[in-house]
């Protein structure tokens, strides 16, 4: 889902005598509450019941100041966050749904906007501001600078997420145009995470909230578009350089597991197929000859290179063990040399397998036209479907993916590749030997890179554009 980011801000243009309406054209009940914190005929060095006198030099009446600059604020954050909960509790009476239901979730909306536009714009009025102007501004207008203040609209994002089930929280997300925050055509995300109030404090909220978001979608199937929203979020509103966002310990999902067909399994489903459309003759010995569609290639399963067999169905899945967790396979002290050098081996008798069976247009995609509209989060596995897959463009490119980032993490400098134990002979130098073993490693791991590279972007029409997109770093 795209986020389109509006223009940056530019700040109120002021009027003739230098201030603005920025509070008086509010609507209520933010309007009382903006002017109470910020009164316009007030300094915060004068008591306004007049018993504080301001006194040129006096410590104790700037320490009074501020405190009531902080009690000012203290209060509108106290107001906004009451009346919000107030507006939260209204719409969890209405019926989902209703015309009532959706007059409540805009006018929930429309309050946290308004708190939004408003706090970005005062800032921005007050840092705009030079020596000659900053005097004809009220002299609370300085306030709107402290942490107390910048952090009022992510607060109210978190209490509204915090109080509402996730069924409506999806809702005020991203779903009513105009006024939902994080709308991909008409939000206001450049506004609520605004650099002139995205301070530090802001953004551990919004992870915050994103995350508590994310752990409320269990049902990943249903809420996956929500899920996918909140993440595009983090990346628009994040750098890459952000340290939450990288994988600082470089930890794998290790629970991320791929199940397959054990061998008896794989040969009764063979047995089955056979007699089913083969007729007793064939007893599911040998070729089957399941008709494919023209789609996929055409002739019959034979024909079209299929069964295959059982090594190459365990070879094929058997993989995505090495990609969820390398240091426990590929890596690991205990026969991770073997498990290497079996990995390579595996390798390259899929990307051979991939070589020697094009990738059919996506367009004409057996796999993706057949389930049209329906997003899977874990491969489909039944040895079935194998030689439809390896023609597939999708599951090509996804699997390539998976093999050019595991790559790319095998030749970086912090991993270490195994190797065998070697004997010390006279006239023999271990080092060398070893040496030349990480060589012939490396040399391996190249070679593999530019065939997956290569098949990447072979597929058509966009495997060159998802090449450069994705992996092309």
């Amino acid at each position: 889902m795209d986020v389109d980011m509006p223009d940056p801000l530019s700040p109120p243009a002021p009027s003739a005598n230098g201030n603005t309406d920025i509070l008086t054209s509010l609507s209520e009940p933010l309007r009382s509450y903006a002017l109470t914190a910020f009164p316009p005929d007030i300094d915060d060095d004068n008591n306004s019941d007049g018993d504080m006198r301001r006194q040129e030099g006096s410590k104790d009446d700037d320490d009074k100041s501020k405190s009531i600059a902080s009690r000012r604020l203290d209060g509108l954050e106290i107001s906004l966050r009451s009346h919000a909960l107030h507006l939260v509790e209204e719409l969890m009476q209405q019926a989902d749904d209703s015309a009532e239901f959706h007059t409540a979730l805009e006018t929930l909306l429309h309050f946290l906007k308004d708190v939004t536009f408003f706090t970005v714009d005062l800032v921005q009025l007050v840092a705009a501001s030079n020596d000659n102007t900053r005097s004809k501004l009220p002299q609370s207008y300085s306030n709107a600078t402290a942490q107390i203040f910048l952090r009022i609209p992510m607060t109210l994002l978190s209490d509204m997420t915090a109080a509402l089930p996730i069924s409506t929280v999806q809702r005020l997300w991203s779903s009513v145009p105009n006024w939902s925050p994080f709308h991909p055509r008409s939000g206001y995300v450049s506004h609520l995470c605004h650099p002139s109030t995205f301070i530090p404090l802001n953004k551990m909220l919004l992870l915050r909230i994103c995350n508590h978001l994310l752990k409320c979608c269990s049902n990943r199937d249903v809420d996956a578009e929500f899920a996918g929203s909140v993440m595009t979020t983090l990346a628009h509103v994040f750098p890459l350089s952000e340290r939450s966002a990288m994988n600082v310990l470089g930890s794998f999902n290790v629970d991320n597991v791929t199940g397959w067909e054990g061998e008896e399994e794989f040969q009764r489903g063979r047995r089955l197929r056979g007699v089913a459309v083969a007729g007793e003759g064939s007893g599911g010995q040998g070729e089957e000859s399941m008709e494919v569609d023209d789609e996929s290639g055409g002739g019959t399963a034979a024909e079209v290179g299929n069964p295959m067999g059982y090594d190459f169905y365990s070879t094929f899945w058997g993989v995505q063990k090495v990609f969820t967790d390398p240091p426990g396979t590929i890596l690991s002290p205990n026969g991770g040399f073997e498990a290497f050098e079996n990995f390579i081996k595996h390798i390259k008798t899929i990307l051979a397998a991939f070589e020697s069976t094009p990738a059919i247009a996506s367009s004409t995609s057996k796999i993706a036209s057949s389930l049209e509209g329906v997003t899977h989060y874990k491969y489909l596995t039944s040895s079935q479907l194998l030689h439809l897959q390896l023609k597939d463009p999708e599951i090509r490119t996804q699997f390539l993916t998976q093999l050019i980032i595991l790559l790319a993490h095998l030749n970086s400098p912090s991993v270490t590749l195994p190797t065998p134990p070697i004997s010390s002979t006279p006239g023999s130098n271990p080092s060398k030997l070893n040496a030349q073993l990480k060589q012939t490693q490396m040399n391996q791991l190249s070679e593999l890179e530019k065939r997956t590279q290569q098949l990447l972007k072979s597929i058509k029409p966009e495997g060159k554009v998802t090449y450069e997109q994705s992996v092309g770093y």
